[in-house]
């Protein structure tokens, strides 16, 4: 901070000295060589009101000026610094000053994340008003209804929808073997990416724990689990059903059976069976559509709050519109209007291209000076020749005509 107030005063001298009217020794007024430019001018107050002013989003905090934290400006135009309160600051409210400086984001909706992306440098500072429209959701597939007594291997071992337990013959509890009882088998599409021939080969007391096998076995699917992609499977003792979820949002999220074995079908697996397809979240920000992609939902392209990004979790849908604070910090304000000023397309380059333009101009005008003055000189001299010619002609008739009244015949002299 100390660098930083020594690194202004250096700017703003050396501005006010360019764009101002200053006097010599002998009390003379001597302009600033850039004292006419408008360009200059609106650098220099433009930094000096970015000083004095209160940071934008940080209207309800105790620090949203460099005032707070001791930075003051003199009388001069310079910033110095008040020790007293630039200590007490730093010292007992450390985060504050941190806020103050750096760039921030903080959401009314504890459903709703704001996080600051990539493209947050070109953000606008200040409140927006966020609805959410549509929750993420994820896909899911749930399997048939068991009617119960389904038989494995024939006979050998029984479904009670009941007891939700495998049986024997007699009722009594016991395991059913997936590796000896049949083809336990399945291919499954997570999020649109097949797995491979899943085949289930472990002994389950009861289809809770079928449900935590099928769930490792998909998750550890070289092509399923290579794509980042797993679901959550979970037995509903009263229903007896399955449920196979996506850990993703969005409406690529889904669960499909694409091919099961006949002793897996008797569980209520088939491809047939209910899938639904997961949501990507819906909402406005300041009253526009946003774009929702899964949980995320980003501001319209090239609007104020362009660069944030809202991770949405189910239930936001119910909640009314809510604010999302955003600031820049003093420190991005600063970036942000030293990158305007340096830009393609800032104050700066389009002063330098009407200057450009102007010396171009002057190249322009020279050559078509000098094109007009060979021009003028050649006509000049073309002129001129003619000029001699005349004279020259006119001195040949004068030498002819001399003594010609005496050679005529009647004004020669008589003898």
């Amino acid at each position: 901070m100390r660098e930083f107030v020594e690194g202004y005063n250096s700017l703003y001298t050396t501005l006010k000295n360019l764009t101002g009217v200053t006097r010599d020794e002998d009390n003379n007024l001597v302009r600033g060589d850039l004292a006419n430019d408008g360009a200059a001018k609106t650098i220099f107050e433009r930094l000096r009101s970015l000083i004095s002013a209160t940071v934008p989003g940080l209207d309800g905090s105790g620090y949203n000026a460099l005032t707070n934290i001791g930075i003051r400006t003199e009388l001069d135009g310079t910033i110095a610094i008040d020790e007293d309160d630039y200590s007490t600051a730093f010292n007992q409210n450390f985060d504050l000053v941190q806020a103050l400086f750096a760039p921030s984001v903080s959401s009314a909706n504890p459903l709703v994340e704001a996080r600051i992306g990539s493209a947050a440098s070109a953000a606008v500072s200040g409140s927006y008003t966020i609805d959410i429209t549509q929750d993420p959701s994820k896909g899911y597939a749930v399997t048939n209804a068991l009617a119960g007594g389904e038989s494995f291997n024939g006979g050998l071992v029984l479904f009670d929808l009941a007891d939700n337990r495998f049986e024997d013959g007699s009722g009594v509890p016991t395991n059913l073997d997936a590796s000896t009882m049949g083809d336990f088998s399945f291919k499954v599409k997570v999020n649109g990416t097949e797995s491979k021939t899943i085949t289930l080969d472990d002994s389950y007391a009861n289809p809770a724990e079928m449900a935590e096998d099928i769930q490792a076995q998909i998750n550890s699917d070289s092509k399923v689990g290579g794509t980042g992609a797993a679901v959550d499977v979970v037995y509903d003792s009263l229903t007896g059903q399955f449920t196979l979820t996506s850990r993703s949002n969005g409406e690529k999220s889904g669960v499909i059976f694409t091919s099961v074995s006949a002793e897996l079908a008797k569980l209520g697996f088939s491809s047939s069976m209910l899938s639904i397809t997961g949501k990507n979240v819906a909402g406005t920000v300041e009253g526009k559509a946003g774009f929702g992609s899964a949980s995320v939902l980003l501001p319209p392209v090239g609007s104020a709050s362009y660069g944030l990004n809202f991770i949405v979790q189910a239930g936001a849908e119910a909640a009314d519109p809510f604010e999302v604070s955003f600031s820049q910090g003093f420190a991005g304000s600063f970036n942000q209007i030293i990158s305007q000023f340096l830009s393609k397309s800032g104050v700066i380059a389009a002063r330098e291209d009407t200057m450009d333009g102007q010396l171009d101009d002057i190249d322009s005008d020279q050559d078509r000076l000098d094109s007009r003055m060979e021009k003028y000189e050649a006509r000049l001299a073309a002129q001129y020749l003619a000029m001699e010619q005349i004279i020259s002609s006119l001195n040949t008739t004068s030498s002819s005509l001399d003594g010609i009244l005496e050679r005529l015949p009647f004004t020669a002299a008589k003898k």
